[in-house]
């Protein structure tokens, strides 16, 4: 038996469903590598695929995976940048499974940086974020330099689930015409370490726009493509940096 209360809430849950919106926000939350995160109508629900991000990235910044526990060398103070950072997921996980890392995370919207300052506070993890468009300035060039950038073509919006289309910001979403435009200028202005890397979440289709622009960057610069979940191209990993 319900009490009056949670009846209320149990019928607007039913009715904000039934508009459409998506079960993370109406919960409120989202699990992501294990952590639950604080989602609402500011920033992008973390997705699967993000994990196989965080993953690689974890393994370049020298996380290794001993008797199938995370084990990080807390002699080693990686300097990673997470650009596009939305509610905060890839960088508040990477700052949790490696603590002796410092990780810088930004974002052009200034309500997901809120958000994600919010999840750091709660879940206990030191990040410094930054609003910026695109990477920020830090003192040397990041190790690792991480970006979760939108990658859907604009002509594609209007035909989106109507969970993601009417209720995820589309500022998270749109990533111009071919949906490459922001990591067009990713590859044009990113610093990266020498002998660090860059990592990337990018469309199912567009391993060959990360060749071409790695190759206009440098032709040092090689890329390695890794699937999601569903042997979909999901995330780029760019090497070679001088």
């Amino acid at each position: 038996m319900l009490t009056c209360r949670q009846d209320r809430r149990y019928k607007s849950f039913i009715k904000r469903r039934g508009r459409g919106e998506p079960v993370d926000y109406i919960l409120g939350r989202r699990e992501f590598m294990g952590l639950e995160f604080k989602v609402d109508r500011r920033v992008l629900s973390p997705r699967s695929s993000t994990e196989v991000l965080v993953e690689k990235a974890l393994a370049c910044a020298g996380l290794k995976a001993r008797s199938g526990k995370l084990c990080p060398d807390p002699r080693y103070h990686p300097l990673v940048v997470d650009v596009g950072t939305g509610c905060g997921a890839a960088a508040v996980a990477i700052a949790h499974f490696l603590p002796s890392a410092r990780v810088v995370a930004s974002d052009l919207s200034t309500e997901a940086v809120t958000a994600a300052r919010e999840n750091a506070e709660a879940l206990g993890a030191t990040v410094h974020f930054a609003v910026a468009d695109l990477q920020p300035a830090t003192m040397s060039p990041p190790d690792l330099l991480v970006a979760n950038l939108p990658y859907i073509p604009t002509g594609e919006i209007p035909h989106l689930q109507r969970e993601v289309r009417d209720f995820e910001p589309h500022l998270a979403l749109d990533g111009g015409p071919d949906g490459f435009a922001l990591y067009r200028r990713l590859f044009q202005f990113a610093q990266v370490s020498a002998g660090g890397a860059m990592l990337i979440e990018i469309g199912f289709d567009q391993a060959d726009l990360v060749r071409s622009a790695a190759s206009l960057r440098s032709e040092n610069l090689q890329v390695e493509i890794f699937p999601d979940l569903e042997s979909m191209d999901r995330v780029a990993l760019i090497t070679g940096w001088s």
